[in-house]
C-alpha cells in the first residue's frame, strides 16, 4: 500500500531509542565556562539528531519531490526538568513520531524525545522539522515576511530608550578581558569564578554592545554579530554537502551574549564563586530561515524579561532573535541562565576538616549568623555541605544599582517623617554610616527646612541625605518654596510623598537637573524617590515628565530647551517606594496584595518604553521576616519608618517613644490628616494614652456637617475652645494669620480665608491637627493627651524583635540608635534566608538541630 503520501508506511508513527556514551573530557565540557556544564547547544543536538534518522527510517523522504531535499529543524518546545552531571553518564534518547503532514511541496514531521540518565528523564522537546526543496531557500523570508530591519537599539523608535540607557559595545575577543576586568573592579564579579568560556569552539561572536536597563522589556539588552567565516568549522559538520550553521549554534550564540551581560551587569554580585549553569524550566525556539557561507553577517539580540533571587542563586530569563544580513530569520522565549554559586577549590579531605560538625550547635548557630561567609557544614560519615553567604548588595535583584547609584552600603532607606520627626541628627547618623536617611522636611516652615538642611550639608557635604518633599495641595506656595531651595542648595535626592498627581513643581525639579553627559548621554543630576501607594501615581512616576508641563516650565523659563528635550528620554522617578500599611499617611493597603501589582505595572511600562525603574517596598517593615519577604516578592530595596521614630535621634519627645517601644501592632487608629482635612484624607496613629483620634474625628464630623464656624452651636463651640483647642477661636485665626502670612509668605491663603467662611474652619480646625503633631514633637506636657503620633503596626512586630535584647529600652535604659535598629533588620533578613537553605536541603535539614536555626534576636551592636 501506498496510502501515506505514495510511501507504505505511515511516517507519523513510530519510535526509536539512541545512546550517547558522553565522555568526561568532551571538548565542549572544555570549552564551556566550567567542566560540568554541558553547552545548551549540545543538549539540544542530543536531543534533536536522532530525529533525523527516524525520519528516514519511517520514509518521511520519499513523500517528498524530487532527489536533492533537505531537512531542517523548524520550531520546539524544550523543558529541562532536573540538572544531572552528564560527564562520564550513558544518555538515553527516546523519541517518537508524533504526526506527519504535507504542506504543498513541503513536508512536516512532529516528534517528542526524552532524555533520561539512569532511567530518569531529565529533558524533554516536543519539535517539527521539515523536509523542503532546496528553493525554498533561495529567497528566504524569515519571521517579518521577507522585509530586513535593524537591531533593537539602531531602531529610530528605540532612540529615547537608547539614549536614557548606557550602551556599551566591545570588540571580541580582545576586548573580552576589559568586561571581566571592570567587573571585577566594581565589585560586580567575585575574583574567583567559572563564567568565562575557555574555547573559541564555543565562542560564535565578533562583539557585543550591552546595555543594562535597555531593551524591548527594559530590563537588560545584549547585542551580538559575527562577519561570517566561510571557513567556519561548523559548516563542514553539517550535513554531506549542505553547509548549514546548525541552529542550535545560533541558539548558544544568544546564550553567549546573554552570559556576558550578566558578567557586565554585576548579576554575579553576592554570589559565591559563580558559575552558569542552565535553568530548570521550558524553551521555545523558531527557525524561518538560515545562515549559510554566501552570507556576510550573522546579528542577535537578547532582552532580559526577569532576574530573579533563587535562594543563594539568580535566574535570568531572556528573550532573542537571530538576524542574517538584517533579516530577522531565529527567535527565541525564555532563554533560561541561572548564577549559581560553584564548588570549593579545597580538596573533599580539606573541606571536611574545615567543616563545622551540625551537632556544635553554638559554633554552627555563631557561624551561621557570619552572614556575609560560607559555613561548610559537615553532616556526618565524612559528608559536607556547604550554606552561601548572603552579601547584602545580593538581597534584591536591583540592591547592588540601587546602592551605587545613592552611594549607600545598604538596599535599605529610612523614609521621612513629617515635621521634622526625621531629624537632621537621625539623617546625618545615617549618612555617617554610609546609610540613606530622609529629612522630614513635610510641614515644616521653610526657614526649619533650611536650618535642617545646615545641619545636613556641614555634616554630609558628599552625602548619602535625601530630603522629603510633600504634596501640597493647600499649600501650593509650601510646595514651591521648598522646590525652590532644594535647587538653590544643590539637594540631589528628594522623596517625594503624599502625592495625589505630578504637580509643576516636582517635575521641575526633575527636569532641572537634567544635562547631557560627556560620552552624549543623558545625566539625572536631581533624584527622585517617589512613594506610592496607588497604580494611577506609579504609572505616572514611571513615565516621562509630562510633555505639556515640561512645556510649561519651557515657557516660564524655569527649566531650558535643551532639559525640555531631554526630558522626553528619562522617568520621573529613579525609584519607586511602594508604601503598604504605613505610619502617617496610608491606604492601609497589605504588602502582598500591592507590591505584586505595582512590579507589574512596572515591568509593562519598561516593556512598552524600554526605561525601567527599581521598586521598593515600605510598610509593615518591623522584622527580619517582613524585611526577607518584601526582597523575596520581588523589592530592590526596602523602607523603613515607624520604628526610626523610637529611635533617639529622632525628632519626637521621650515621651513619645516610651509610647511606641509599648505599642503592639493593634495600638492605632485612623484620623484626619491636616495637610489635606479637606479632602476627608485620613493618616494613621497611636492611638493608646491619647485621645486625639477621637478629637480629631470630631472636628471633621464638624466640618462636614456646618458651612462656617459660626453655625457651629454655642454649646459645642465652648466645648472646642475648652477641651479641644484650650483657645479660643479668635486666638487661634490670629495664630493662623500670622502663620501663613509670615512664615509661609502665602498672604492669599488668609485673604481668601477670609471671604470664605468654609475654609476659615478648615484652617483653624487644621491649626489644632498641626498643633497636635508639633506638641508631640516638643514634649508638651499638658498637652500630652493631643499628642498626634504617626504609627503603623510595624511598631508591634519591631518591639517583639528587639524585646530583652540591647536595643529594647527597658534592658538598655535608652532608645535605640537608628543605625544599628535597620542594621539588625537587614542582618536577620540574611540569617533568615540562610536558614531557609538549611530547610530546603534535604541532608541539611535532617541533620542540623533545629535550636541552631531559632529567630533571629539582636544579640550584640553592629
Amino acid at each position: 500500500s501506498t496510502k501515506w503520501y505514495g510511501v507504505a508506511t505511515n511516517p507519523s508513527k513510530g519510535p526509536m531509542v539512541a545512546e550517547f556514551d558522553c565522555p568526561a573530557d568532551a571538548w565542549f565540557f572544555k570549552g564551556a565556562s566550567n567542566d560540568a556544564l554541558m553547552p545548551y547547544s549540545i543538549l539540544m543536538e542530543i536531543g534533536l539528531q536522532t530525529s533525523g534518522i527516524l525520519t528516514s527510517w519511517v520514509k518521511a523522504p520519499l513523500t517528498m519531490p524530487g532527489k536533492n531535499i533537505l531537512f531542517r529543524n523548524l520550531d520546539a518546545t524544550a523543558k529541562l526538568l532536573r540538572h544531572v552531571d552528564l560527564r562520564g553518564k550513558t544518555i538515553t534518547n527516546t523519541s517518537v513520531c508524533t504526526g506527519y503532514s504535507m504542506l504543498g511541496d513541503m513536508g512536516i514531521h512532529r516528534f517528542k524525545c526524552t532524555l533520561a540518565v539512569d532511567g530518569s528523564p531529565f529533558y524533554e522537546v516536543d519539535t517539527s522539522f521539515g523536509w523542503f526543496v532546496p528553493e525554498v531557500f533561495e529567497k528566504q523570508v524569515g519571521l517579518d515576511g521577507g522585509k530586513k530591519r535593524d537591531v533593537w537599539h539602531k531602531q529610530p523608535e528605540n532612540a529615547a530608550a537608547v539614549a536614557a540607557t548606557p550602551v556599551v559595545t566591545f570588540v571580541l575577543p580582545g576586548d573580552e578581558n576589559a568586561i571581566f576586568d571592570a567587573a571585577t573592579s566594581s565589585g560586580g564579579l567575585p575574583a574567583q569564578h567559572a563564567l568565562r568560556r575557555r574555547s573559541p569552539q564555543v565562542q560564535f561572536l565578533d562583539g557585543v554592545t550591552l546595555a543594562v536597563g535597555g531593551g524591548m522589556h527594559g530590563q537588560g539588552y545584549a547585542h551580538g554579530f559575527k562577519n561570517v567565516d566561510k571557513k567556519d568549522w561548523f559548516f563542514s559538520c553539517h550535513f554531506w554537502c549542505d553547509p548549514v550553521m546548525p541552529g542550535s549554534l545560533g541558539i548558544e550564540a544568544m546564550h553567549e551574549s546573554l552570559e556576558l551581560y550578566c558578567v557586565h551587569s554585576g548579576l554575579a554580585r553576592g554570589v559565591s564563586r559563580p558559575q552558569f549553569n542552565h535553568d530548570l524550566g521550558a524553551c521555545r525556539w523558531k527557525y524561518r530561515g538560515q545562515l549559510t557561507p554566501k552570507n556576510d553577517r550573522m546579528d542577535l539580540e537578547v532582552h532580559v524579561k526577569s532576574v530573579k533571587r533563587d535562594g543563594p542563586a539568580v535566574v535570568v530569563v531572556a528573550d532573542g532573535f537571530l538576524y542574517v544580513d538584517q533579516l530577522r530569520v531565529y527567535s527565541a522565549t525564555d532563554l533560561r541562565i541561572r548564577i549559581e554559586p560553584g564548588s570549593s577549590d579545597m580538596p573533599a579531605a580539606t573541606l571536611a576538616a574545615a567543616a563545622i560538625s551540625c551537632k556544635d550547635e553554638s559554633g554552627l548557630r555563631t557561624a551561621l549568623l557570619d552572614t556575609d561567609k560560607d559555613v561548610v557544614v559537615g553532616t556526618g560519615h565524612g559528608q559536607t555541605a556547604v550554606v552561601h553567604g548572603v552579601p547584602v548588595s545580593s538581597l534584591g535583584e536591583g540592591s547592588a544599582e540601587f546602592m551605587a547609584l545613592y552611594g549607600t552600603k545598604y538596599p535599605l532607606y529610612t523614609g521621612a517623617m513629617a515635621k521634622g520627626i526625621a531629624s537632621a541628627d537621625l539623617v546625618v547618623a545615617g549618612g555617617k554610616a554610609g546609610m540613606l536617611c530622609s529629612f522630614g522636611a513635610g510641614g515644616l516652615p521653610p526657614d526649619a527646612t533650611s536650618a535642617g538642611l545646615d545641619k545636613i550639608q556641614a555634616a554630609l557635604p558628599n552625602g548619602p541625605y535625601a530630603v522629603n518633599l510633600i504634596h501640597s495641595p493647600f499649600d501650593d506656595v509650601l510646595e514651591q518654596k521648598n522646590v525652590e531651595m532644594f535647587l538653590k542648595r544643590g539637594v540631589r535626592i528628594v522623596e517625594a510623598s503624599a502625592f495625589m498627581k505630578l504637580t509643576p513643581h516636582v517635575v521641575r525639579y526633575r527636569v532641572a537637573g537634567l544635562e547631557r553627559g560627556s560620552d552624549g548621554k543623558v545625566v539625572c543630576r536631581n533624584k527622585i524617590i517617589f512613594k506610592v501607594s496607588r497604580t494611577e501615581l506609579a504609572t505616572l512616576a514611571m513615565r516621562s515628565p509630562p510633555a505639556d508641563m515640561v512645556a510649561k516650565l519651557l515657557a516660564q523659563g524655569l527649566v531650558t530647551a535643551e532639559q525640555a528635550e531631554l526630558a522626553k528620554s528619562v522617568t520621573m522617578c529613579d525609584d519607586v517606594a511602594v508604601e503598604a500599611d504605613s505610619g502617617g499617611h496610608t491606604d492601609n493597603r497589605p504588602m502582598h496584595v500591592l507590591l505584586p501589582i505595582i512590579l507589574a505595572t512596572r515591568d509593562a511600562i519598561a516593556k512598552e518604553t524600554g526605561m525601567r525603574v527599581r521598586v521598593g517596598a515600605g510598610g509593615g517593615v518591623g522584622s527580619p521576616e517582613a524585611s526577607l519577604a518584601a526582597f523575596q516578592m520581588g523589592a530592590d530595596f526596602i523602607v523603613t519608618g515607624t520604628i526610626n521614630q523610637m529611635c533617639k535621634q529622632s525628632g519626637s519627645c521621650d515621651r513619645v517613644r516610651k509610647a511606641l517601644s509599648e505599642a503592639t501592632y493593634s495600638d492605632i487608629a485612623m484620623a484626619p490628616a491636616a495637610d489635606m482635612f479637606d479632602q476627608g484624607v485620613q493618616l494613621q496613629v497611636l492611638k493608646k494614652g491619647t485621645m486625639f483620634p477621637s478629637r480629631a474625628k470630631k472636628l471633621w464630623e464638624l466640618f462636614i456637617a456646618y458651612p462656617s464656624l459660626e453655625a457651629i452651636p454655642a454649646q459645642m463651640m465652648e466645648r472646642l475652645e475648652k477641651q479641644t483647642f484650650k483657645k479660643t477661636v479668635a486666638q487661634i485665626w490670629a495664630e493662623t494669620r500670622s502663620f501663613f502670612i509670615d512664615r509661609i509668605g502665602d498672604p492669599e491663603k488668609i485673604e481668601r480665608a477670609e471671604r470664605d467662611p468654609k475654609l476659615k474652619m478648615s484652617l483653624v480646625f487644621r491649626w489644632y491637627l498641626g498643633q497636635s503633631s508639633m506638641w508631640a514633637n516638643r514634649g508638651v506636657e499638658d498637652r500630652a493627651l493631643d499628642y498626634q503620633v504617626w504609627c503603623g503596626p510595624a511598631i508591634g512586630s519591631f518591639n517583639e524583635f528587639i524585646k530583652g535584647t540591647y536595643l529594647d529600652p527597658a534592658v538598655s535604659g535608652e532608645f535605640p540608635d537608628v543605625v544599628q535598629a535597620n542594621l539588625q533588620l537587614l542582618r536577620g533578613a540574611r540569617f533568615v534566608l540562610r536558614c531557609n537553605e538549611i530547610k530546603a536541603d534535604p541532608a541539611l535539614r535532617s541533620a542540623v538541630p533545629e535550636a541552631a536555626l531559632r529567630a533571629y534576636r539582636p544579640d550584640k551592636a553592629l
